[in-house]
């Protein structure tokens, strides 16, 4: 019988089936290294091997990696304390010992998942079995391990919760250039990954941070040796020694805060260059209207916490799971609308009981917990209902299965024919 889709209306589904990702990663790293890595790999995999379980696996490492240091540093700052402590020679029952070999897993898993995230399309390629639902699924996963990989590497530079100002350039800086690439290949139909990029480099940078994590330790972020090795040697001669002298340390940027400033100076840039592009692309100012869940995010998060920073600073990783879920549905609702060529609505009703924050007792702590820790579930709820049923419609539509390339779409005669007429007809259908 033939349905309308919940999520892929009837215009929907013939733009899934028609739909070419266009995109290309200009990084020299990528072309000449990662690229030839997962070609390396790719030839070794057997053609049965379906990309969305090359996906997966990558997505696993850093779930695994995410749990393995929620375990140890469940308020994100107890590497630091731990370091500290041993430090100035607390007992062991003083403190939480944080063993660094976390950090130099996380490191290795970041590396993997870049490595098997750059696989999954070329053994897409390689069997033919490139679709829309794959670029859709790798995409969630990549917006969903953006936020992973934000809250390890808080947790490498012992980020605590008081720090505020670096945990907002963190989160909002990693989650704000995913989605602004996603909104310039909304606008533009293309998706061009720049001579330096987030997911070659940036990666890559992460992976890095952690390993110098496992190496010098957590508390290495908290000295100033970037600023005293490397940004001393770019002032004119004397002027480094003339500021020291007449602010003293005043001016002493740590590692960590040094780190924080380059990604905000990242998104500032990636901002400008995204705005340039689709406004010079589209001639229009309407396309401005779909930043509006972006901002919408940032601006509530910011104004929650400033008014009662206490939610943020004993519930920081219910926050983060919030945060999280609420960024993978704006997003990835943005590209499945570019995919089926629907118009983007910019009021997202996931956003809107944020707002109840607002008009809870700020006193009232007990309630305001309450209310985080029932919209977070429900947002979980919602989404993974809402993943399992576009996926399930998108399977449908195209004739896919999500796991497997090599059984057909199973379907009886009956079934055959409903889909040919929904074909047809441009409906999503649902046979039995």
């Amino acid at each position: 019988m033939l349905t309308r889709g919940y999520y892929i209306t009837p215009n929907g589904a013939s733009s899934l089936i028609n739909f070419k990702y266009c995109g290309a990663n200009l990084s020299p790293v990528y072309k000449y290294v990662l690229s030839p890595l997962a070609n390396f790999f790719v030839e070794r995999i057997p053609t049965w091997v379906a990309p969305n379980v090359i996906t997966t696996f990558g997505l696993i490492w850093m779930i695994v990696s995410y749990i393995l240091i929620w375990y140890y540093c469940p308020s994100f700052g107890e590497g630091l304390m731990s370091e500290e402590a041993q430090q100035n020679g607390s007992s062991g029952s003083d403190y939480t010992h944080v063993p660094r070999f976390i950090f130099l897993f996380n490191g290795l898993a970041m590396l993997i998942y870049q490595t098997l995230d750059n696989m999954d399309g070329k053994q897409a390629r390689r069997t033919g079995s490139s679709s829309a639902m794959g670029l859709l699924f790798d995409h969630g996963c990549d917006a969903f391990n953006c936020i992973l990989i934000s809250a390890n590497l808080r947790c490498a530079m012992g980020v605590k919760p008081s720090d505020l100002w670096q945990c907002a350039a963190i989160e909002f800086s990693s989650f704000g250039i995913f989605f602004m690439a996603t909104w310039e290949e909304y606008h533009t139909h293309k998706l061009i990954q720049t001579f330096f990029n987030c997911p070659t480099e940036g990666l890559i940078v992460s992976a890095m941070i952690s390993f110098t994590s496992f190496m010098c330790g957590v508390t290495y972020w908290h000295q100033t040796t970037i600023w005293d090795n490397i940004v001393k040697f770019l002032l004119p001669g004397g002027l480094y020694e003339m500021i020291t002298n007449k602010i003293g340390s005043v001016l002493a940027i740590r590692n960590m805060d040094f780190v924080c400033i380059m990604l905000m100076l990242i998104f500032a840039i990636e901002v400008f260059m995204k705005l340039s592009t689709v406004i010079k692309n589209t001639k229009s100012l309407s396309s401005l209207r779909s930043l509006l869940p972006l901002l919408t995010l940032i601006t509530i998060s910011t104004l929650v916490v400033r008014n009662n920073p206490n939610l943020f600073l004993q519930n920081p990783r219910t926050c983060l799971h919030l945060s999280c879920l609420l960024f993978c549905e704006i997003d990835t609702q943005l590209l499945l609308d570019h995919m089926t060529k629907q118009e983007y609505n910019p009021f997202r009703i996931s956003l809107l009981p944020s707002l109840c924050f607002f008009f809870l007792p700020k006193d009232d702590v007990l309630s305001q917990y309450h209310f985080l820790l029932i919209y977070t579930i429900g947002m979980a709820v919602y989404m993974s209902m809402k993943v399992r049923l576009v996926f399930w419609e998108m399977c449908n539509v195209m004739r896919i299965w999500f796991f497997d390339i090599v059984t057909p779409f199973h379907a009886s005669s009956q079934d055959d024919q409903c889909l040919s007429n929904g074909r047809s007809n441009g409906d999503v259908v649902k046979c039995h």
